[in-house]
C-alpha cells in the first residue's frame, strides 16, 4: 500500500496579494496582472522541485533522479493561481533507493548463517549506518537483487523459512520531514516574491 500523497502548496497569501494589487493599481491591467503572477507561481514551483531534491538528499542516502520520479508538479493558471508539488509512492526498497553493502550476493555457500557477512544499511545521512542482524543480500530466479529478511515462525511448504524484501522510508515521509518542508517552501516563497516583481515589471513596461 501506498503511503498518503502529501502536497507542497505554493501561493501568495492575503497580505502579499494586497500589497502587490496596491503596486500594480493604474500601472498593470489585471490580465496582465493575472499573467504576471501565475509565471511567478510557475518559477516558485521549479525552485520548490529542485530544492525538495536537494534537500532530500542532504539527509537520505538516495538519488535526486529516484526522488524526482516520485513527484509531480502541477502548474499555475488564470483559473487557479497556485502551483503544488505532490509527493507519493510506497515504501521504497533498501537496495535499489539507499545504500546497502555488500552491493552483491557475497558467494556464502556453505557458510553457517552465523558467520555469513553481515549487511550494513544506510538511510538516513544524519544517523549514520546500521548492521542489519537477521537482513542478507540475495539474488533471485528473476534475476533481481535484494536486501532479505528471514521471517522465524512463518515458512514455506518446504519448511523453510519465508524471506521479505526489506524496505525504507517512502519520498512521501522523506518530502514530509519538516527541515525538507520548511527549506522547500521558504525557497518558493522567496523566488515568488523576487520573481513576481520581474514578471510585474515586464508586463508594466512591454
Amino acid at each position: 500500500m501506498s503511503d498518503v500523497p502529501i502536497k507542497l502548496i505554493i501561493e501568495p497569501d492575503a497580505n502579499q496579494l494586497a500589497a502587490w494589487d496596491k503596486a500594480a493599481k493604474g500601472i498593470v491591467k489585471p490580465a496582465d496582472w493575472n499573467k504576471a503572477l501565475v509565471r511567478a507561481l510557475n518559477d516558485a514551483l521549479a525552485k520548490a522541485k529542485t530544492q525538495s531534491k536537494r534537500e532530500i538528499t542532504a539527509i537520505y542516502a538516495t538519488k535526486q533522479r529516484q526522488v524526482a520520479d516520485m513527484m509531480r508538479p502541477i502548474k499555475a493558471s488564470e483559473s487557479r493561481l497556485q502551483a503544488r508539488l505532490v509527493f507519493s509512492g510506497f515504501r521504497l526498497p533498501l537496495m535499489k533507493y539507499f545504500k546497502v553493502t555488500p552491493a552483491a550476493p557475497p558467494s556464502q555457500k556453505g557458510v553457517p548463517v552465523s558467520a555469513r557477512t553481515p549487511a550494513t544499511i544506510l538511510v538516513r545521512k544524519d544517523t549514520g549506518a546500521h548492521v542489519s542482524k537477521r537482513g542478507f543480500v540475495a539474488k533471485m530466479a528473476s534475476g533481481h537483487i535484494g536486501l532479505f529478511e528471514r521471517m522465524p515462525g512463518m515458512q514455506t511448504k518446504s519448511g523453510k523459512d519465508k524471506i521479505k524484501e526489506r524496505s525504507g522510508s517512502s519520498v512521501v515521509t522523506m518530502a514530509d520531514n519538516e527541515n525538507v518542508a520548511e527549506n522547500t517552501m521558504r525557497s518558493a516563497n522567496e523566488v515568488l516574491a523576487r520573481r513576481l516583481d520581474h514578471h510585474m515589471k515586464q508586463v508594466a513596461f512591454k
